[in-house]
């Protein structure tokens, strides 16, 4: 039942999708597939994901995924079992354990410890548990791919000679590591400069440019450099205007150039352009004022943009189909020059504001429609053809003149009036009445 609501194809070139884009070495499953999970849900993950681990190495599963990802083969798939009391299954050869208790001094906790942290976010279900210490064998069984034998991760190459050329990149980053003095951090940055240098030999590999967005933000770690993107509004409408300060912050002895800002829609602008040193601890500013096209789209999840398929939302862009958080309104790209390297970070626009208790708080700037209508009763039902008041309140997040709030029904019904003119000034508010006369006979329908 539940494939069949979620749609199986779908939610499958999902996962697919998921495993080619991430390439994982080792995948793992939370159920198994034989309806041991508790219910359909649980099950169905299990089931699709033995399926997923085969068609993601497959070309000819979900070819148009192949414009963006290509196929991988992950080296197994393992299930995260568990055994009833009175269960006499004989363990399945290539099962290894893992001991969920340990301690990881790196974090100051044990990863049982961080795993009730992560339940307790999972407010919905009032999951919230409390902190275990203490060892915790869990047993990892073999379901598909290369069995292990010691360790789940047997047999992966976890250092850079899983990418060709990545020996000169590896001691870089070593020398880099064993020169780090965390009371000048910025002292390394020359070495992981070179690093990032190095990148630019060994093609377009994934783990390439995943290393090389990470090594940019450990220079940027060193240098603490701070960089934002502050709306002076919350929220701004299509064709309306928009006021953004820039600001960048070099937190440390190295040399660091703001070399460039860059916004859509600018319509004027204190950055002149040239180059600026940052020194330390002195910020560089610029105020701007961008001009939204009359077409922006307004802010929303990307998953609601379209009408859900059955049990699964429907996102266009298969880019964006297993991304949690929706790409920002608007964003601002630095790009700064840090010993020799030009490094561009890209900031999303926020919208800052001080609470009495919780401090400053920032959020995505927010593009909203012009006007927001809603409707004090969604359902109405009619016994009999005693007409009923249709109560409207509508917000204006821009100024709206010489416009009229229509109710648009079926055939059959009328409203009375037929529309209402709306004079508003940007963040003014109206209550507007329609009466609705429902046919003589039986009808159902939606007003808009």
């Amino acid at each position: 039942e539940t494939l069949k609501v979620w749609g199986r194809e779908a939610v499958l070139a999902d996962l697919v999708w998921a495993i080619r884009s991430f390439r994982p070495d080792v995948i793992v499953t939370r159920f198994p597939a034989g309806g041991d999970g508790g219910h359909g849900h649980h099950t169905a993950s299990a089931i699709l994901v033995r399926e997923a681990f085969d068609a993601a190495a497959d070309p000819a599963r979900f070819p148009e995924q192949l414009a963006l990802v290509e196929p991988w083969r992950a080296k197994r798939l393992l299930w995260n079992s568990w055994r009833r009391d009175g269960d006499q299954r004989p363990v399945v050869p290539g099962t290894v354990k893992v001991d969920l208790g340990a301690y990881s001094p790196a974090l100051g906790q044990s990863y049982t410890e961080l795993a009730a942290a992560s339940r307790t976010m999972h407010k919905s279900q009032g999951f919230g548990s409390r902190e275990r210490r203490g060892s915790l064998l869990n047993d990892l069984e073999p379901v598909a791919g290369e069995p292990p034998s010691r360790d789940l991760l047997d047999g992966v190459d976890m250092t850079w000679g899983r990418v060709p050329g990545g020996a000169a990149v590896a001691l870089l980053l070593a020398e880099a590591e064993a020169a780090y003095d965390p009371r000048r951090p910025e002292a390394i940055v020359p070495l992981l400069a070179r690093a990032h240098a190095a990148l630019d030999a060994l093609g377009a590999d994934l783990w390439v440019a995943i290393k090389r967005a990470e090594i940019a933000e450990a220079i940027r770690a060193c240098t603490g450099l701070w960089l934002e993107a502050v709306a002076q509004a919350p929220a701004a409408v299509p064709g309306g205007e928009v006021k953004v300060a820039t600001a960048a912050i070099n937190r440390s002895a190295a040399e660091v150039t703001l070399k460039a800002v860059s916004l859509a829609n600018v319509k004027a602008t204190t950055w002149n352009g040239a180059p600026a040193q940052l020194e330390d601890n002195r910020p560089v500013t610029a105020d701007w004022t961008l001009a939204l096209p009359a077409n922006a789209r307004p802010s929303q999840p990307h998953w609601l943009e379209r009408p859900p398929r059955g049990g699964a939302y429907d996102v266009a862009d298969q880019r964006w189909g297993d991304v949690a958080r929706t790409p920002p309104a608007l964003s601002a790209t630095f790009t700064v020059t840090v010993a020799g390297r030009d490094l561009s970070f890209v900031e999303p626009v926020v919208y800052r504001e001080t609470d009495p208790v919780d401090g400053e708080r920032s959020r995505p700037l927010a593009i909203v429609p012009r006007v927001l209508v809603s409707l004090a009763d969604p359902v109405l039902v009619f016994g009999d053809d005693t007409p009923k008041k249709v109560r409207i309140a509508v917000k204006a997040n821009a100024a709206v003149a010489g416009a009229a709030a229509r109710l648009r029904v079926p055939p059959g019904w009328r409203v009375d009036p037929e529309g209402v003119p709306l004079t508003l000034a940007a963040g003014g508010e109206a209550a507007v009445e329609f009466l609705l006369h429902p046919p003589a006979a039986a009808s159902e329908g939606f007003a808009e």
